[in-house]
């Protein structure tokens, strides 16, 4: 739509999000960076707006956080820049945790918590990495200490919201 593209339901200009719940969808996934610089996109206002359309057009939402500045996927878990000097793994989870339950505490202010929350994306390897680290055996402790920071922080979030989110691992 920024790009001027028009979305049409039999010739008509219709909005996306009810034009895909008219044919049956019932979830929308939006994608949530850290501090991505370089895109006016999955930044926490976007967010905000996309779960609201999706509201209006009687989706459920599932929030998918990257933890990263900019995509990650399952060649490429590069850790935000904000955390990147942090070295100890509990500081790291505690990082994490904090960022997942204010993104969703302010969503949920907004009434807009989201029905499920995907605590990081395609993480094949170890979450939170750099480029070089990607090459070393996976650290599971460490990688099960950031992914149950992450898990207790939509459970910590939910528990004082009418939306109690479920919780998504993507592997």
């Amino acid at each position: 739509e920024d790009c001027a593209v028009a979305y049409r339901d039999a010739g008509k200009p219709a909005d996306p999000f009810e034009l895909l719940k008219s044919r049956g969808a019932n979830l929308v996934r939006v994608r949530i960076w850290n501090d991505a610089e370089w895109t006016p996109y999955s930044n926490l206002a976007d967010v905000e707006k996309t779960i609201r359309r999706s509201r209006r057009a009687g989706m459920e939402v599932l929030l998918d956080f990257h933890y990263s500045d900019d995509w990650a996927d399952g060649e490429k878990q590069i850790i935000p820049k904000a955390w990147a000097h942090i070295t100890d793994p509990d500081a790291l989870a505690q990082a994490l945790y904090d960022f997942t339950l204010q993104t969703l505490r302010e969503l949920d202010r907004d009434g807009l918590m989201p029905e499920l929350v995907q605590v990081g994306n395609e993480t094949n390897g170890e979450i939170l990495s750099t480029l070089e680290r990607a090459k070393e055996p996976i650290d599971w402790a460490r990688n099960a200490k950031l992914f149950n920071a992450g898990i207790r922080a939509v459970r910590d979030a939910g528990a004082k919201s009418s939306i109690n989110p479920r919780v998504m691992l993507h592997v």
